[in-house]
């Protein structure tokens, strides 16, 4: 019987073995495929990350172009106010001279000037 019984424990125990072996290979299997979901997520993260270098690349490409646009715009503001400024300061110096030459003529008296009529028939007399 002890016979029996040592035979029945070792069988017990090559069992155990075998399922201990078998369970050790599906836990292999397991991490093999983990590694595997593992390397496609970092595929996956990198493809992402390459993106967003990529976007954020054209991003400060175009601020920076809407910065040189926006510096062009502020030195044309500037040079439209400088033409501003000149356009009325002459202005005001053609009102001026407007003015004194107003006042000019207005020293002239009308009857002091030939009438329009006799000056054409001198005229006249003497192209004949």
């Amino acid at each position: 019987m002890r016979k029996a019984a040592e035979t029945d424990a070792a069988r017990e125990i090559k069992g155990l073995i075998g399922a201990s072996a078998e369970q050790v290979v599906a836990g292999v299997r397991a991490v093999e495929a983990a590694w595997v979901t593992l390397e496609r997520i970092i595929a996956h993260v990198e493809g992402i990350n390459t993106a967003i270098a990529a976007s954020a690349a054209g991003q400060s490409e175009g601020v920076g172009q809407i910065n040189a646009a926006v510096n062009q715009m502020d030195q044309m503001t500037q040079q439209n106010t400088a033409i501003v400024e000149e356009v009325a300061a002459a202005a005001q110096s053609l009102a001026r001279a407007g003015e004194g030459i107003i006042g000019r003529l207005a020293q002239f008296q009308a009857g002091a000037l030939p009438a329009p009529a006799k000056r054409g028939k001198r005229v006249l007399a003497a192209a004949e």
